[in-house]
Formats: structure tokens, C-alpha cells, sequence
């Protein structure tokens, strides 16, 4: 019973570190996309399912602000944090946020 407490904390930090470098490597996409479209904007949330580090399609809803007006974008995943991971958003979601920089 003793060693089965170990390995389930072990799967539990595992998965941890897994969710965190999911949410690092998405944020940093997120922010290189929006600095080569020159779309200025502040991420205020990103929000991840919990399936993340396993799952290879989910939608990511970003919540995004300047000044008062804030906005939710929902960002494509496909692929794992371990293998290229990309982000994609559609052409609506892209004028959503033209429209929050005022571009």
C-alpha cells in the first residue's frame, strides 16, 4: 500500500510538470502570434483544460483586454507539448482581436 501512495504522487508531480510546460509553451505561442500580427493586446487568462498534456485537438479560450473592453478568444492546440504544438485561430477570432487593438 506504501509504495502505491509513491507512485501515485509521482504520476501526480509528472502530470503537474506535464500541465505546466503545456501552459508555458501555449502562452509564449500565443504572445509571438499576436507580436508578429502587431496586434497589441494584455492576456489576462488562459484557460486549459485539464486533459491538456494528453490531448492532441483542444480549444483554448484566452481572455484578452485593452483599457476597458476585454474580449475571449478561443485558440486552436493540436499536437503535444513534447512533440510542435501548434496554435491556429480562425479569421473570426483574428478580426475579434483587430478589433480590441483598434487595427
Amino acid at each position: 500500500m506504501k509504495h502505491l501512495r509513491w507512485i501515485i504522487l509521482v504520476v501526480i508531480i509528472v502530470y503537474g510538470f506535464a500541465f505546466w510546460q503545456t501552459h508555458n509553451l501555449i502562452n509564449d505561442t500565443i504572445i509571438s502570434l499576436l507580436d508578429e500580427n502587431h496586434i497589441s493586446v494584455n492576456i489576462d487568462t488562459i484557460s486549459l483544460p485539464y486533459t491538456a498534456p494528453i490531448s492532441s485537438h483542444y480549444i483554448v479560450p484566452v481572455s484578452v483586454s485593452k483599457g476597458d473592453n476585454m474580449n475571449v478568444i478561443d485558440f486552436r492546440v493540436i499536437g503535444y507539448f513534447w512533440d510542435r504544438q501548434q496554435v491556429l485561430a480562425s479569421r473570426l477570432e483574428v478580426m475579434k482581436l483587430k478589433s480590441l487593438s483598434g487595427k
